[in-house]
């Protein structure tokens, strides 16, 4: 449990920090001036976000704020910062499935198989097309900006249907076969 716990912290405050990150880069000074760009997970987790997580096996951590209005080219730098974090989980998928490599003992190979567990289920997680999800900020920009206001305007219902998805188990089944077949096809 306290390998999860660790493993589930570095994967939660790299997500956010490359979220942050990629807004420093393309030119928002706001995640700098909040201390977003640290690697502290004081400033990454929500108390009640981490909290749900140990009650209800769902949490989330603070968003990270960015000024659309401060981005060098707000449409792709949006997207940007909206893949950022679930490139985050992905990089630490591939670091968990070396490290077996270059350390091989089985106590490494069972924190390896967890690394890539957590990392897998909140990058795939993050990607569903549901707000406030990674997923939906990246598909509403990467959308013609005719279709834009739809995602706007449909945010709140898509909320909804993805409570519902959450509370009846859907996503889970969902996910549980995605991660599955992409552990599989890393092992």
């Amino acid at each position: 449990m306290i390998v999860l716990i660790i493993i589930f912290t570095f994967a939660i405050v790299l997500h956010e920090w490359g979220h942050a990150y990629v807004a420093y880069k393309c030119g928002d000074p706001t995640p700098k001036m909040q201390g977003r760009l640290s690697l502290n997970p004081i400033k990454h987790l929500d108390v009640f976000g981490t909290l749900a997580l140990f009650i209800f096996g769902i949490g989330w951590a603070k968003p990270v704020e960015f000024n659309p209005y401060a981005l060098k080219d707000p449409k792709p730098c949006i997207v940007k910062i909206a893949l950022a974090g679930p490139l985050m989980n992905f990089i630490q998928v591939v670091f968990y499935a070396i490290l077996p490599f270059l350390l091989p003992y089985s106590v490494i190979l069972d924190i390896s198989k967890a690394g890539i567990l957590v990392n897998l289920a909140l990058a795939l997680f993050n990607l569903l097309p549901f707000w406030p999800l990674d997923g939906f900020n990246a598909l509403m920009y990467l959308a013609p900006d005719k279709d834009r206001e739809f995602f706007i305007r449909s945010r709140y219902a898509s909320f909804i249907i993805f409570l519902i998805l959450l509370v009846t188990g859907i996503t889970n089944n969902i996910l549980d076969f995605l991660i599955i077949h992409f552990f599989k096809f890393l092992l």
